[in-house]
């Protein structure tokens, strides 16, 4: 098959991936209201399954196929888009953002810690099982941190926003939607890596930039939906949680797998780019305010961590 044969079955599997999670999630959540969860285990399904079972789900088949390297790179990838890309397309398309409530203020030390974390434990160039573990706590620690945000109708915030699937549960729904998220997860892998492999590349350049991108589209649409509903702290609270869920659980499950590897242009650049980034989306989120002006400064500086991390592909 051609690149251009890959690239379309890439697009295809990747819209499958993330239609297919979103179904998913609603019916995970709605089945966990059936059984008569406790509010906080709901909250973590809706928190684990609506904001980071794509990216779960590839990086776990990453890791299967031997191409470990992908994960890191596509978590850093993944995480310059929310703190620079869409952040800064929300702040450019709206004016200004801002925030009205302290959610987002008190995730912003796990947002800073979880990514010094991914930082000191990539440092050596590998992401071993005890790392794992150590992350997956720092999993649990974010997860138990949002206790109290589930008591105060966050749940029903999310649901009115962000999902479009039709309220009911169905046990087969359910299990189909999960079976295409598998097939669309894998096919999203082969096909970024097939496309690496015709153009000698390597696969972890595209899943930082290409895939990161692609499973992010539907994000940045939901993330501006909320913004024009008046919910900006919901739109930069899931931002951020989708932050810390892919410095951790999205890296911690695939290393219970098999050690990731982690490229020397993630330790060297990308991975000292998102502290940048981190930083930088902090002092903004303590002022409460992004700017449209600031918002094109961090889409430029998206677009210079692009090219830069990606020339080695054209040079």
């Amino acid at each position: 098959m051609s690149t251009l044969l890959w690239s379309l079955l890439f697009l295809l599997a990747v819209a499958m991936t993330v239609a297919a999670a979103q179904v998913f999630t609603v019916k995970a959540e709605e089945s966990a209201r059936t059984a008569k969860l406790s509010p906080f285990l709901t909250g973590v399904v809706i928190t684990i399954f609506g904001v980071a079972l794509p990216e779960l789900c590839i990086s776990i088949f990453a890791t299967v196929v031997d191409y470990s390297s992908m994960v890191p790179t596509y978590a850093t990838g993944a995480n310059l888009v929310n703190l620079l890309l869409i952040t800064g397309v929300l702040a450019l398309l709206t004016g200004t953002l801002t925030l009205q409530k302290e959610t987002v203020l008190k995730q912003i030390p796990l947002l800073l810690g979880s990514t010094i974390l991914l930082l000191f434990l990539g440092f050596d160039g590998r992401i071993d099982l005890w790392e794992g573990v150590v992350l997956f706590i720092a999993f649990l620690v974010f997860a138990a941190a949002r206790r109290q945000d589930y008591k105060e109708g966050l749940l029903e915030k999310f649901e009115r926003i962000f999902s479009f699937v039709r309220p009911g549960t169905s046990l087969p729904l359910l299990i189909l939607s999960f079976i295409f998220l598998l097939i669309g997860s894998f096919l999203s892998v082969r096909g970024l890596i097939e496309i690496s492999e015709i153009q000698n590349w390597n696969p972890g350049y595209l899943a930082s930039s290409v895939l990161a991108l692609a499973v992010s589209v539907p994000e940045m649409l939901l993330a501006y939906r909320a913004v024009k509903k008046g919910n900006t702290d919901l739109a930069m609270g899931t931002l951020v949680a989708s932050c810390i869920l892919n410095t951790t659980l999205v890296l911690a499950i695939p290393s219970f797998v098999g050690p990731l590897n982690v490229l020397d242009d993630v330790v060297g650049f990308s991975l000292m780019f998102l502290l940048f980034a981190t930083i930088l989306f902090s002092f903004s989120a303590f002022e409460r305010k992004w700017s449209a002006p600031s918002g094109a400064l961090l889409i430029l500086l998206y677009l210079v961590f692009l090219i830069q991390f990606l020339n080695p592909l054209f040079s």
